[in-house]
């Protein structure tokens, strides 16, 4: 019969042993779906001159993926392969990303391409692709690709080595929110150096990552008590340049740091009942 010999045409055209013929395409799977003997012949073929590779390594591709072999080219093949040639990604990757949602395979491409604007290896990719896609809401290409940006720009002093090295070791970092989480706890380093209490934290990383709580009790671990004299070793005299007084500076401290959401009972007046429970004691 002429499926019968469809099916000894692929074998050939691929190189597949037996074995290999009846993992990819069992005969009562071949026999019983027409559509499947309609695209694999296009589908290959597409492939072929799409991927630029061996036909060994073609069968490798889809060995690991043989939906390859009867997803329609028009509707979801072609579409993931122009995914990948825009992102940057190897086209090689079809398999890895044909049977994800468009959604995810956005978020494939976006991880595909920070890895190569940081240097991260092709086996790193991976590990971090299956860490950061379980969350279940799949982050937006765009919005991955600004918390990179911020977190190279402001947090790791540009440095592309520092960020590799600290998404590599812990991937969770790129699951945090940029504007609830990252971008609140730069600003806090940022505000402490900018009153002569520069703070750097030894592990980059685990400061983002970690909980709110353990954050909190961290955020000046050398300060037991926020006096105005530890202002007077930074730029800020008791009389300010723009004319305001230390007690406004101090208000204003107060009012800053409160507005990065952690618990009120962190901050206190030195007259106010709290503030023997608080980690910072603003002393007037």
């Amino acid at each position: 019969p002429q499926e019968i010999r469809d099916r000894i045409k692929l074998q050939t055209h691929l190189n597949l042993t037996d074995i290999e013929l009846d993992r990819l395409v069992p005969m009562k799977a071949w026999l019983a779906q027409r559509h499947l003997r309609k695209r694999a012949g296009p589908n290959i073929q597409h492939l072929i001159a799409h991927l630029n590779v061996s036909i060994n390594d073609l069968k490798q591709i889809i060995l690991e993926e043989p939906s390859l072999l009867d997803l329609s080219l028009l509707k979801t093949i072609q579409p993931r392969m122009d995914m990948l040639t825009q992102a940057g990604c190897l086209p090689t990757d079809i398999g890895k990303i044909v049977m994800l949602s468009e959604k995810k395979a956005d978020e494939y491409c976006a991880i595909c391409h920070l890895c190569r604007r940081l240097g991260i290896t092709s086996s790193q990719k991976d590990r971090l692709f299956d860490s950061v896609s379980s969350t279940t809401r799949p982050q937006s290409s765009i919005g991955l690709m600004e918390k990179v940006d911020y977190l190279l720009h402001h947090a790791f002093e540009g440095s592309k080595q520092k960020l590799r090295a600290a998404i590599i070791k812990e991937p969770a970092l790129l699951k945090k929110s940029l504007k609830q989480t990252i971008q609140p706890r730069t600003e806090v380093l940022q505000y402490l150096e900018s009153i002569g209490l520069k703070h750097h934290p030894s592990d980059m990383t685990g400061y983002f990552t970690q909980p709110e709580s353990a954050f909190t009790k961290k955020l000046v671990p050398k300060v037991n008590n926020w006096h105005p004299s530890a202002l007077d070793q930074g730029h800020i005299g008791n009389d300010l340049k723009d004319g305001s007084t230390m007690q406004e500076s101090d208000n204003d401290i107060l009012a800053t740091l409160k507005d990065f959401s952690l618990p009120l009972t962190a901050f206190a007046y030195s007259d106010e009942s709290n503030r023997d429970g608080a980690r910072v004691v603003h002393w007037k």
